[in-house]
């Protein structure tokens, strides 16, 4: 997932909540759909998960350092769950953030790009 458009941020120590799109499994074990953290694709719940690369994303309007995309609207990411049509396969999970990089649109979503994220147990999504 890349952003279309963008606007870096400082990096703030905030909490905030947003929604993010997780794979899931029969198992109820929830995934993360594009990379690995840490060497592991499962997502733990209950956990602060801190990205520690120094690395950058290429995207339209220049850099942006890579982290966790979070979607800051549920409705929004709705949307686009419904549009890659993997009911069956993805859900989506409330989460708590931290450290924001960068805010911008991917696929007329609003997302932003976190440097921390906690994955909050299912009873509160």
């Amino acid at each position: 997932m890349c952003l279309d458009s963008f606007k870096t941020r400082n990096n703030t120590c905030e909490v905030g909540y947003g929604w993010k799109i997780f794979n899931k499994r029969k198992n109820r074990q929830i995934r993360f759909r594009y990379k690995k953290h840490e060497g592991n694709y499962v997502v733990p719940i209950n956990k602060w998960l801190k990205i520690k690369s120094k690395s950058y994303i290429d995207s339209w309007g220049g850099k942006y350092h890579t982290g966790f995309h979070i979607y800051t609207d549920y409705n929004e990411a709705k949307k686009i769950f419904s549009q890659i049509s993997m009911e069956k396969y993805c859900i989506i999970r409330k989460v708590a953030f931290k450290g924001v990089y960068a805010i911008g649109r991917d696929s007329c979503a609003k997302v932003i790009v976190v440097k921390e994220m906690f994955v909050l147990p299912k009873k509160e999504n």
